[in-house]
């Protein structure tokens, strides 16, 4: 969870090369971010850049606000809103196919039961 504003960044340079690699593999990894940002000069500052990144990355939701008085009920409709989420993929089956082969082949997937929703994914998970 970040919680920023989307003024300028003054701190010390950081290491660019490796930030970029860590927010790419978050995602891989099943991390979400989600952000909370507060909009009070032009906006398109570094920490606003970031939170908008790592949130679109790892699926999270990004939300803004000119006060910090919305913060506490906004942070209170994420929290309700992940349990909803939470609640519902509690029958979820997350199933990893991994193969050796080198060209592309084609995986034939199916499911027997009526009422299962199945989604397929090509996204690759980093070890």
């Amino acid at each position: 969870m970040i919680f920023t504003s989307d003024g300028t960044e003054s701190s010390a340079g950081g290491h660019e090369k490796e930030f970029n690699e860590w927010a790419v593999a978050l995602g891989a990894r099943g991390a979400t971010v989600h952000a909370f940002v507060l909009k009070a000069n032009r906006g398109g500052g570094t920490p606003d850049v970031i939170a908008t990144t790592l949130t679109q990355n790892t699926g999270g939701r990004y939300g803004v606000m000119n006060t910090t008085d919305a913060l506490p009920e906004k942070m209170k409709a994420l929290g309700e809103q992940l349990a909803l989420d939470h609640r519902r993929m509690t029958a979820w089956y997350r199933i990893d196919f991994q193969t050796d082969a080198t060209a592309a082949a084609a995986i034939d997937v199916g499911v027997a039961r009526s009422g299962v929703r199945l989604e397929i994914s090509d996204r690759r998970r980093i070890q």
